[in-house]
C-alpha cells in the first residue's frame, strides 16, 4: 500500500443517498480532536454550507477514496469518490 501526502486541492465527489424526501451523505465524515479521539459527524441534511464550515482552507484531512467509472450522456471517465474523510481539528 502506498501513502502520499498531497498539499494541492483535490476535487472529489461526496455522494448522497436519497430516501423518500430526505438525503444523507454516503461518505463517512469524521472529526479528529487534538487528543486523537475521532467522532463521526451526523448531518441533519445535505447542505453545502455545513461542509464549508468544516473544510476551511489549510485544514488537514485524511481521505480514503475509491475510483468509480462513469458514463453519463456520452461522457465517460473515472471519478474520485470520497468514502471516508477525517478532518483534523486545530
Amino acid at each position: 500500500m502506498i501513502f502520499r501526502v498531497l498539499t494541492v486541492p483535490l476535487p472529489c465527489s461526496i455522494p448522497t443517498i436519497v430516501s423518500g424526501d430526505s438525503a444523507i451523505y454516503s461518505t463517512d465524515i469524521c472529526q479528529k480532536e487534538p487528543s486523537g479521539n475521532i467522532q463521526t459527524l451526523v448531518f441533519s441534511n445535505v447542505d453545502a454550507t455545513e461542509l464549508d464550515s468544516l473544510f476551511v482552507r489549510g485544514s488537514k484531512v485524511d481521505a480514503f477514496f475509491s475510483l468509480e467509472v462513469y458514463d453519463y450522456q456520452q461522457n465517460a471517465g473515472v471519478r474520485l469518490v470520497a468514502k471516508r474523510l477525517v478532518v483534523h481539528s486545530n
